[in-house]
């Protein structure tokens, strides 16, 4: 059934005027298959924001700053700042009095508090495994995130939260208030939709299962015009074992991780390939 499966889907697509991409030519980039496109969860970052009374302008303050977060799109390779997005920590710009400090030591400020968005937001982005380029904290310890994975940001003295979309597609951030929980999420955009098993990125750690991005087993990279991603990974996705595959296509091996050529395991197990240019991503149908 696999194997009629396959043969419809390459007659439906021949006869939509697109063609088959070898992986060796969709390497190079040369041709690519029209895909609609749809956003992914990547990954979520939550803080519960104290509810005691005394905390309540830094409820405020941090929800306020959710919604400049919300919405702001990263290119890839494009850096984000917080104190850029966000801005000053203003009365005119709808920020109130709260309490800034740390150790059970606090003080009243205006925006006291928006650590805590900030702080939402670096879970979500250690989660997605994104590069970090700048991170304050606090030099004591703050009751909402007793294990030390707080962020600590300032306008006047220039404490930022900045990291890099090291993805090879855009990143859309969306930010929310959930009854205390402060909120933020990443999610990919304008990756490929359709009815295909995986779509592994070229010299990316993550790749698209269905609606999901797995973490891979192994950077998928291309060599002499040819895609490899690690054997695990693929006998992961096609729902065999990777002794099975590793038994019936030749691996190479780097960091003691076998990989295979894509194309090659994809005919072998019945399947095949197509190339995504707009998010250099190596499809398996």
């Amino acid at each position: 059934m696999r194997r009629i499966a396959v043969t419809l889907f390459w007659m439906l697509f021949l006869a939509l005027g697109m063609r088959p991409v070898p992986v060796d030519e969709a390497a190079t980039g040369d041709v690519t298959p029209v895909f609609t496109r749809q956003k992914v969860l990547l990954a979520r970052g939550e803080v519960f924001s104290p509810g005691e009374p005394q905390f309540a302008g830094n409820f405020a303050n941090a929800a306020l700053a959710l919604t400049r977060l919300d919405g702001v799109r990263i290119m890839p390779d494009g850096v984000f700042s917080f104190n850029e997005v966000v801005g000053p920590r203003t009365v005119s710009r709808g920020f109130v009095v709260g309490l800034s400090g740390s150790g059970g030591r606090y003080y009243q400020d205006v925006g006291g508090g928006v650590c805590q968005a900030a702080t939402a937001l670096h879970r979500a982005v250690a989660r997605a495994d994104l590069k970090v380029l700048e991170r304050h904290r606090h030099p004591g310890s703050v009751p909402y995130a007793p294990d030390g994975d707080d962020v600590a940001v300032a306008w006047d003295v220039n404490w930022d939260y900045r990291f890099q979309n090291t993805l090879p597609f855009p990143l859309v951030l969306k930010a929310r208030v959930s009854g205390q929980n402060l909120v933020v999420e990443i999610l990919a955009d304008g990756l490929p939709r359709g009815n295909y098993r995986a779509a592994f990125f070229i010299e990316n750690n993550v790749y698209l299962a269905g609606s999901r991005l797995e973490q891979v087993g192994g950077v998928p990279f291309t060599e002499n015009g040819r895609a490899y991603v690690a054997a695990g990974d693929f006998a992961r996705v096609l729902g065999v074992s990777e002794p099975d595959v590793l038994s019936r296509v030749r691996a190479v091996y780097r960091n003691n991780t076998a990989f295979i050529p894509i194309r090659d395991a994809a005919v072998t197990f019945g399947s095949g390939v197509l190339w995504d240019n707009h998010s250099r991503a190596v499809i398996v149908i």
